[in-house]
């Protein structure tokens, strides 16, 4: 009885080791994919490329694209390791299940289904850039998983580029038409986010998911 002990001991010692070192590179990956996200979502208010042959819509299109396809590959490494994958479920889950459906249905009727489908490449009104946001969306919703501090650090990076691009905005408002203009904003009006429009709908944003945080997280009260 004794012997058998002592030959199973190192045995499942063995197997909570790879276990445990499976899980820890699952989590690796996880984290990655939620930095590769974070980074994401804090650069793509605030990328651009000072050349009047680069505009803001195809330059931010393409971060958005390369940040949401990385991690999402290293998401899905991460899931395949823990055999584990689901969709998130619920009313907004389902209602976004619901417009996707619809939008391909809705592609693969009209008339020209490559550019409803693709566009030019970078639109953001096109079927493939509305399945990109549903990937991110489904991304976002698992690598927080109801953690405090994962959300936190989500409206921590949309937060901080949105105070970069405010300040931005004020000093260039204070500094007139011809301060920082790096070649390509050619008014006051002109944002690193786009239009004066996209500044207001992005601030518009940012006022929504104050409430959102005040009403649903636990913050300092400095915070």
């Amino acid at each position: 009885m004794n012997l058998s002990t002592s030959f199973n001991e190192p045995t499942s010692e063995k197997v909570t080791e790879k276990v445990l070192s499976k899980d820890s590179g699952s989590g690796f990956l996880e984290k990655m994919s939620l930095y590769v996200i974070l980074a994401t979502i804090f650069l793509a208010p605030l990328v651009f490329i000072p050349s009047p042959y680069a505009p803001f819509d195809v330059v931010k299109t393409v971060l958005l694209s390369i940040g949401i396809f990385v991690s999402c590959i290293l998401y899905s490494i991460s899931a395949i390791k823990h055999r584990t994958i689901s969709l998130p479920r619920g009313m907004l889950a389902y209602s976004a299940y619901g417009l996707l459906i619809s939008l391909f249905i809705s592609t693969l009727l009209s008339s020209s289904i490559s550019k409803s489908f693709i566009g030019q490449g970078y639109e953001i009104g096109t079927a493939s850039f509305m399945f990109l946001m549903f990937v991110a969306s489904f991304l976002i919703a698992r690598l927080i998983k109801n953690k405090a501090e994962r959300a936190f650090s989500i409206y921590t990076a949309i937060f901080t580029a949105f105070i970069v691009l405010a300040l931005f905005q004020i000093v260039r408002m204070l500094g007139g038409a011809n301060f920082m203009t790096f070649g390509i904003l050619s008014s006051v009006a002109s944002s690193l986010i786009g239009k004066w429009n996209d500044f207001g709908i992005f601030s518009a944003l940012i006022g929504l998911l104050s409430f959102f945080a005040l009403k649903f997280l636990t913050l300092r009260k400095g915070l």
